[in-house]
């Protein structure tokens, strides 16, 4: 599948992960209120986790994880991407290898990049402990932030959510991707009527 703008120029892969959650979307449909809804998740051992997202926001399989694309923001994205480091607490340490990591994540042809940002717990929701770095920088001649979250779901496993976008626009996409974030629950079986 082909990448619009400049982040079809920077896949990065990491060796091993740590993480025993595959962050390649699939999809179910669920019912509510009797009426039948495709529904994105992820798979965890024997578990489901799913998200909600709406009619102006797509999700799709990329570089062994989520990619989210906003339909009136074709230059914005977010991703879920499997960690290349292992969950633990975020020590003064563990913060220097994430801020390392978080850099290796930029574009390629990215410059004056500054740390704009790095603040503990952005996501202070079901038991997760995260650390987010926000980047300003330039490329394909324009402004443009870029954040990373590492997030440990649970003491084992930990993900990376990285949001891109132009200067103007980072804080509405950063808000509608922290929105889908946390809408992030577990899903019962008996809710499944199948699954995709």
């Amino acid at each position: 599948m082909k990448v619009a703008g400049v982040f079809g120029l920077f896949l990065l892969t990491f060796g091993s992960s740590f993480a025993t959650i595959d962050l390649t979307p699939r999809f179910l449909t669920q019912e509510a209120d009797g009426t039948a809804m495709n529904r994105p998740y992820f798979k965890a051992d024997n578990k489901r986790f799913g998200i909600k997202i709406d009619s102006e926001t797509t999700v799709i399989p990329y570089n062994n994880g989520a990619l989210f694309s906003f339909k009136k923001f074709p230059d914005a994205r977010m991703e879920l991407l499997q960690s290349p480091l292992e969950a633990g607490p975020f020590t003064v340490e563990r913060l220097v290898q994430c801020e390392a990591a978080a850099r290796k994540l930029l574009p390629p042809d990215a410059n004056n990049v500054v740390l704009v940002e790095s603040f503990p717990d952005p996501l202070p929701i079901n038991d997760w402990q995260s650390h987010r770095f926000v980047f300003a920088y330039r490329s394909a001649g324009q402004s443009r932030r870029q954040s990373i979250t590492f997030l440990n779901l649970d003491s084992a496993t930990q993900i990376i959510m990285r949001i891109a976008a132009r200067e103007e626009n980072f804080e509405k996409i950063a808000q509608r991707s922290f929105h889908i974030i946390r809408r992030w629950h577990e899903i019962p079986s008996e809710s499944v009527t199948r699954y995709n």
